[in-house]
């Protein structure tokens, strides 16, 4: 049994003395807890499931105090609820995850300027496309970072969950190689080192994630990144760092979501690959907050708008990347969101959960988006 407080470096380094490991988050800093109730995406998504489908106990006491054990045959309606309902329902104070044989992985870290995003671009939608579905030990994000008013660098994270020989690649990548030249590094690591060189620089005061996703398409990623690198401008000068992430969910990380019964997500019966993105904003300065907000939220408008002109727009919304200005819950589904509601109002009938723990999203008080107070912001459009 796995306690909510602790990182998942903290985990990987305990396991891999045992030669296992398990699907949980990919950065140093991130909590066992909040990860796996938001969901959970892992390099292993693809062979295992989402960190919530690995769960097979939750520990939790209720509103009233009492302590129940939530599994597939106790108090399953709220074990399902759980595996990414967020903290809705009861305080978890323990965790049973599924835990697999995992020695060393192989991972390489690719770093292109802007002038290759094009070909960039169109050989990761390939692989999530096309490629991907062929090879569940392999995962990839995209990672365009901005400091401030410096042009746009990018960095391709791949890994492969076995070894291999340096030098050497899977093919599924021969595209992203061929995009254009490009520093690499690469190493076969343990899981818990992988981890813990994912840190994220301290020192900055606020931060601010934004997400949404659409059904994979080979145009979709240039003109995201077109959007974002344009509307940056608008916050640039204060800004300490601006990121757009993009990842790619297969239809084999989904499907592993109808294991113990399903989970709430609302993704298990896909029949398309999805594109993730998310926008990272870092700054200082409180009474830049509204320039910020505003400027995030008109990147996520833009990117809707421009993946329902091509027709594939998704309601869906990760949870652990939406802002307190969205509602992942609503990209759910309504009768999942209705059945979570039903949940927490059986377990919870005072919503202690919804009224006094601030923090995560509330299934009763969405914002669904922000709404500008004013300030110096305006958009470049």
């Amino acid at each position: 049994m796995i306690e909510p407080g602790g990182s998942w470096h903290q985990v990987y380094q305990d396991l891999q003395r045992h030669g296992v490991s398990m699907a949980g988050g990919r950065q140093f800093g991130v909590g066992v807890g909040g990860l796996t109730l938001g969901g959970g995406i892992s390099f292993f998504s693809s062979m295992y499931g989402w960190t919530c489908d690995n769960v097979l106990e939750y520990e939790v006491v209720l509103a009233d105090g009492s302590i129940v054990m939530a599994n597939p045959t106790s108090h399953k309606d709220l074990y399902w609820a759980l595996r990414g309902g967020c903290s809705n329902f009861g305080i978890v104070t323990k965790f049973k995850f599924m835990v697999f044989e995992q020695r060393e992985l192989w991972t390489c870290i690719m770093n292109f300027d802007s002038s290759h995003s094009r070909a960039l671009h169109s050989a990761y939608a390939n692989w999530g496309q096309d490629l991907a579905p062929t090879d569940c030990k392999t995962s990839s994000i995209l990672l365009w970072d901005a400091h401030q008013n410096s042009p746009p660098t990018c960095m391709v994270g791949i890994l492969n969950t076995e070894p291999l020989v340096l030098g050497t690649h899977p093919k599924v990548f021969d595209q992203m190689y061929e995009a254009g030249p490009a520093s690499i590094m690469e190493a076969n690591m343990f899981h818990g080192d992988i981890a813990e060189s994912q840190i994220v620089p301290g020192g900055i005061t606020r931060t601010c994630f934004w997400t949404t996703s659409w059904m994979i398409h080979p145009d979709m990623y240039q003109e995201v990144f077109e959007i974002w690198k344009h509307e940056i401008k608008a916050v640039a000068p204060f800004m300490a760092q601006q990121q757009l992430q993009l990842q790619t969910l297969t239809l084999s990380q989904l499907q592993h979501m109808k294991r113990n019964g399903g989970n709430p997500i609302g993704l298990a019966d896909e029949q398309r690959t999805l594109s993730l993105m998310c926008l990272l904003a870092r700054w200082e300065k409180p009474e830049d907050d509204d320039a910020v907000y505003s400027t995030l939220q008109l990147i996520e408008d833009r990117v809707n708008n421009a993946s329902k002109r091509r027709g594939v727009y998704h309601h869906f919304k990760y949870a652990n990347y939406a802002s307190q200005f969205q509602d992942p819950f609503e990209g759910y589904g309504e009768a999942n969101r209705q059945r979570l509601l039903a949940i927490s109002k059986e377990y919870d009938p005072e919503e202690v959960f919804q009224n006094l723990a601030n923090t995560g999203h509330k299934l009763t008080k969405p914002f669904g988006r922000y709404i500008p107070t004013g300030g110096h912001f305006r958009s470049h459009l």
